[in-house]
């Protein structure tokens, strides 16, 4: 991977990475040289990640387990992890989750925690790390958007929109941080198969 895509003593974040896509771009990430914080709301997921980006690295690896749909826990532990661990130098926005249902089956309920997960939680973790990336002048900030967005099924309308949402906010954050250098992207996921677990998006 050295040379091809180099990125070592990097500190990249990766929301929802203790398990499914999201351990997978941690490994990932940490083969190609950074090091890794790995987030989840399953203490136990989250610390066995870690574990394993760890030991594949031969690096240490850091955990963080908040909710990132609390604005509020989002603030109070990113702020501590960058006291503690420094300002990442790359996030990794892919925290979210799926529900199925035609929207006439859809509850109140379930749309307000797939916004929550899917939109929000980028809104929320973006905004806390921004300040710290534009007052240093670099950092990258990776939105996983899904390719359901453009392909949107009548069981996952919601879903669809809320992923779809990421790429405009994607847009934005980059007009805003284009002096600075700022990079940004926002990759759409398919179909594909992580360790035992079934095929997902």
């Amino acid at each position: 991977m050295s040379g091809i895509f180099d990125i070592s003593d990097r500190l990249a974040l990766v929301t929802g990475s203790s398990r499914g896509l999201g351990r997978s771009l941690a490994l990932a990430l940490a083969d190609a040289g950074a090091r890794v914080i790995v987030h989840g709301r399953d203490a136990a997921a989250v610390e066995d990640t870690r574990a394993q980006v760890e030991q594949r690295s031969g690096r240490p690896a850091h955990a963080l387990t908040f909710d990132v749909t609390s604005p509020d826990e989002v603030m109070e532990f990113l702020g501590a992890a960058v006291g503690k661990y420094g300002v990442p130098d790359i996030l990794v926005n892919n925290a979210g989750i799926q529900r199925r249902a035609p929207i006439q089956d859809f509850s109140v309920d379930d749309w307000d925690g797939i916004v929550a997960a899917n939109l929000s939680s980028a809104f929320y973790v973006s905004r806390a790390l921004l300040p710290h990336m534009v007052g240093r002048e670099s950092g990258k900030i990776i939105n996983i958007a899904s390719v359901q967005s453009l392909l949107a099924r009548q069981t996952i309308a919601p879903y669809s929109a809320t992923k779809g949402g990421r790429g405009p906010a994607h847009q934005g954050n980059g007009r805003r941080c284009r002096p600075f250098q700022h990079p940004g992207q926002c990759a759409l996921a398919g179909l594909f198969r992580h360790g035992h677990e079934p095929c997902t998006r």
